[in-house]
């Protein structure tokens, strides 16, 4: 009954390395990911949508202006880490934000509803603490979502088919990396 529908990731044409930084712990190659549709930008690139940083091994194995296509990178039947900016949902309350159950909608209880309730104490320490879960903007954060499966790597077209969600709207850059934290 259940069908599993699996998000094609097209990861754009080509990943270029762009120089070598020396870290404290493992040499850093910045990689200039090109996105497929992407506009460019006038920063001193051709063509550049997005510059991530990828920790390597190795960094003689790459050179200047190499391509590197997503089946270099993955193989089918591996996991996985994806990140994105997730969609933005702008301004919310604390229902929708954090799960709050809201107030009662009977037995003596005013237009509060959705209301957060009380939000903190009273003379002392007369302020609201930092981190208080608050209305506010929603979405538009840094998301990764880890140990998802590589179903099928398609070197031809240069998509990857991943089973599981994507975060991030239709369109948006999205870094994949071998996952990290894989058990198994």
């Amino acid at each position: 009954m259940g069908v599993v529908v699996e998000p094609l990731v097209d990861p754009g044409p080509a990943v270029e390395p762009d120089g070598v930084v020396e870290a404290d712990d493992a040499p850093l190659v910045p990689l200039e990911v090109q996105g497929s549709g992407a506009r460019p930008r006038d920063v001193g690139h051709e063509r550049q949508e997005r510059v991530v940083e990828v920790r390597v091994d190795d960094p003689e194995d790459y050179e200047l202006g190499q391509e590197i296509n997503i089946a270099d990178v993955l193989e089918s039947g591996v996991k996985a880490d994806v990140a994105s900016i997730s969609k933005g949902k702008g301004f919310a309350g604390v229902i929708k934000r954090h799960g709050f159950q809201g107030q009662g909608a009977s037995h003596g209880v005013h237009k509060v509803h959705r209301a957060p309730g009380a939000i903190g104490a009273c003379a002392t320490p007369a302020r609201v603490f930092k981190g208080k879960r608050l209305p506010g903007r929603m979405g538009g954060d840094q998301v990764t979502l880890m140990n998802l499966d590589v179903v099928k790597v398609d070197a031809d077209r240069n998509v990857v088919m991943v089973r599981g969600a994507v975060p991030g709207p239709k369109g948006s850059v999205v870094v994949m990396r071998e996952a990290v934290k894989a058990n198994g």
